[in-house]
């Protein structure tokens, strides 16, 4: 059984994969892992992928289907393998369908995961995990008993620095935008499943067993008819895939063709928060000219004496005045007796 599970960030597609490889003795086959093990061996495509790592770069595809090539010709591979998170966009999906005749092992069954946007936003914001242990929580849905601490080995939580609002919301808008075109290839070649990712673990697998089963039935007659599943959802985010193409990564980056494919989305977004800028900066100004009202009229308060002032005044001149006189009269009353007093 050969299997492709697809979903957006967050949607559970690393568990579940755990849990099919197990039940069914599939291989897993992960693009992040196939990076890390080509680098780690120094062959010739891990010197590759390394030194385009080191320049801070996107792996290419064509390295990323030379790896998937060495992998699946492989013996431990013959009995069926499960594809996590690859293609994700058309053009990958047409190379794989290529690399995988050319091999004979062409896909049985393509899972998809659909999960409600909210639901993803507070899964990837929310998530957390130990620095100690890796053990993944959420403070919407998971929490520890103690804020930032795990339960289990008392490390302390970490959080992604690309799992904020604004990172994730943008990651969400171009798988919505890759997905698609693959859908419909898919649907076209009848072995799409869609699976409701929008509850718990357990209910998501049971649903995705059921579709595997039924697919393991066609596939064993060599027909393929397009499966419908009942099913649920799941409350743990997996964890990202690491540095590949299309791939999701630990900084956040993103591949040129999804950089385009997001620019349109935001554009929109820019166009509707303009009128809201205006609103600020009219908001603003119309502070700003209060504010000057204000600090005008409280200086032509203080120009202008009041009252009290104004009478204190004419007071203080008056008794000038009073004592100047005072003091002129003293001065001729003392200049007659001196007078008198010569005679």
């Amino acid at each position: 059984m050969r299997i492709v599970i697809l979903g957006a960030p967050g949607s559970g597609k690393r568990t579940q994969t755990g849990l099919l490889a197990k039940k069914f003795g599939l291989s897993p086959v992960m693009t992040g892992e196939l990076l890390r093990t080509a680098v780690a061996d120094q062959g010739a495509l891990g010197q590759e992928v390394k030194e385009l790592q080191d320049a801070g770069r996107p792996v290419t595809e064509d390295i990323i289907l030379g790896l998937l090539r060495e992998r699946l010709i492989k013996p431990e591979l013959r009995p069926g393998f499960i594809l996590d998170g690859f293609p994700r966009n058309l053009l990958q999906a047409l190379t794989l369908d290529e690399l995988l005749f050319e091999v004979e092992q062409p896909l049985d069954l393509i899972l998809l995961i659909d999960i409600e946007t909210d639901t993803l936003m507070e899964r990837l914001v929310g998530r957390r995990t130990c620095r100690a242990c890796g053990l993944l929580y959420n403070i919407y849905n998971n929490p520890t008993a103690v804020d930032e601490v795990c339960d289990v080995c008392g490390g302390r939580l970490h959080r992604r620095s690309d799992d904020n609002e604004e990172t994730v919301s943008g990651r969400i808008h171009v798988f919505d935008h890759l997905i698609a075109p693959l859908i419909t290839h898919y649907e076209k070649q009848q072995k799409l499943v869609r699976i409701d990712g929008n509850g718990e673990i357990d209910a998501v697998y049971q649903h995705i067993c059921e579709a595997v089963g039924a697919g393991e039935v066609h596939a064993s007659s060599g027909g393929a008819e397009e499966h419908s599943a009942e099913v649920v959802h799941l409350a743990v985010p997996e964890r990202e895939m690491a540095n590949g193409v299309g791939q999701p990564v630990e900084n956040g980056e993103q591949t040129k063709q999804e950089k385009t494919s997001a620019a349109k989305p935001q554009a929109q977004d820019n166009r509707r928060r303009k009128p809201t800028k205006k609103k600020a900066t009219k908001k603003k100004s119309l502070s700003k000219k209060k504010v000057l009202k204000k600090k005008t009229a409280a200086a032509k308060r203080k120009s202008r004496p009041s009252k009290m002032t104004a009478t204190l005044k004419k007071r203080q001149v008056k008794n000038k005045v009073a004592a100047t006189g005072k003091k002129k009269a003293g001065a001729k009353i003392a200049k007659a007796r001196k007078k008198a007093e010569r005679t």
